[in-house]
């Protein structure tokens, strides 16, 4: 997934659940600047260093119906121009795109029950952040009462913009997009790969020792307009199964578990996650230990597993060829703190193998520093630097990015 859809997604969630005064109407902007700077070898073994210069523009909106302010409508637009510079090569792209477009409604009695029904565009993501996170044209039901919460969804990803999202098959191929729109050479606007989404979580929150276990299910199937050359199995299901909550006090873990299946049933993928997060207690601290196994296609008597594959097109490794989360293994390790209030730093370390079948091989190191600084209120500085040491130096990628946004 491009970068540009993550900050998307986070601007959506943003807007799509700021604090309003009652019977308020809230309009909002950003203005955004982001140029980033990559070196990996080329073909010829050189360095090859490549320029990505973005700038957005967003405007979001969120009107109230009723003054408890439960009941609204919440919209957000951005458009974008791209100057990708690669061996003195520009590639000049523009874009347009509808984040959130959405009713929202929630209701609560007065013994702790709640409903939610959100109608429209949003931005979902499963409880991995790793099968699926982008915005969706559907329906979601969400229920809770003291001692369980379920969440249902059927969405569409057909009028979505193919250009910055990208679904993966069954092969972990690039889903074929739709029809473009174009603004005299430039195409602005893509319609997404036909999918359709259907969703069902069910929790039991503190259900023993302040413990949250619960199971995620997920459902697509492919459409008519997909290049059917390039789908095995256009239907495929995933799985989860989680539990969470706190170790001690200054401790907490989660852990997860995901069983794919495709077609009718016949080929499984697993996808494994554990995320240990520590408090220290100091300089707003935080400790994160986490280790991620998606399953490669495995053969001979004893494989039960194929690959797995994501729905979302996601980086899982930041190397030349930024493999996604399929045949991957991942341990981790961050440090974040706030030497001051305005400051935030964090610093990461990842150690990445390639699990095609059964044998792991190491595939490198990956090192990340991040800074974000809120300069004003309405004034938000972030730097970030990241590279990966390969076992094979023709992997060896060296990243900087420096971000700029303005909100309004």
């Amino acid at each position: 997934m491009k970068k540009s859809t993550i900050l998307k997604l986070v601007l959506s969630a943003v807007i799509g659940t700021s604090c309003l005064t009652a019977n308020a109407q809230v309009f909002t902007g950003l203005l955004g600047n982001s140029t980033s700077m990559t070196a990996s070898n080329n073909s010829d073994n050189q360095l090859s260093p490549a320029l990505d210069q973005k700038n957005f523009f967003t405007a979001g909106m969120r009107i109230p119906f009723n003054p408890k302010g439960t009941v609204y409508f919440a919209a957000q637009a951005t458009g974008t121009f791209d100057l990708f510079l690669l061996d003195s090569q520009p590639e000049i792209s523009f874009g347009l795109d509808l984040d959130l477009f959405k009713m929202n409604a929630s209701f609560q009695t007065r013994d702790k029950k709640a409903a939610l029904l959100s109608i429209g565009r949003f931005p979902v993501t499963d409880i991995t952040g790793i099968i699926y996170s982008q915005s969706v044209d559907g329906l979601l039901l969400q229920l809770k009462t003291q001692r369980f919460s379920s969440t249902y969804s059927l969405a569409y990803t057909g009028l979505l913009n193919g250009l910055n999202i990208c679904e993966l098959d069954s092969n972990g191929l690039p889903a074929t997009p739709g029809a473009a729109v174009m603004l005299e050479d430039y195409a602005i606007y893509q319609f997404g790969s036909p999918y359709l989404i259907a969703t069902g979580s069910f929790s039991a929150p503190y259900l023993f020792a302040n413990q949250t276990v619960g199971l995620e299910l997920f459902g697509v199937a492919g459409l008519p307009g997909i290049n059917v050359s390039q789908v095995d199995d256009p239907f495929r299901l995933y799985a989860t199964l989680y539990i969470n909550g706190p170790v001690t006090r200054f401790m907490f873990y989660d852990l997860t578990s995901t069983v794919e299946t495709f077609g009718a049933f016949q080929k499984l993928a697993n996808l494994s996650t554990f995320h240990l997060s520590i408090y220290p207690g100091f300089l707003s601290s935080s400790i994160s230990i986490g280790a991620t196994y998606a399953s490669g296609a495995q053969t001979g008597a004893d494989g039960i597993l194929t690959s797995f594959v994501p729905f979302t097109k996601l980086t899982a490794v930041n190397s030349k060829d930024e493999l996604n989360f399929s045949a991957v293994t991942k341990a981790s390790f961050d440090y974040s703190c706030k030497p001051i209030s305005d400051l935030w730093l964090n610093i990461g370390y990842a150690a990445d193998f390639k699990n095609p079948g059964t044998e792991f091989t190491y595939y490198g190191s990956e090192i990340n520093l991040k800074g974000i600084y809120q300069i004003f209120t309405d004034l938000q500085v972030n730097l970030g630097a990241s590279v990966f040491i390969g076992a094979n130096p023709a992997d060896n990628k060296y990243a900087a990015s420096l971000n700029a946004v303005i909100s309004f």
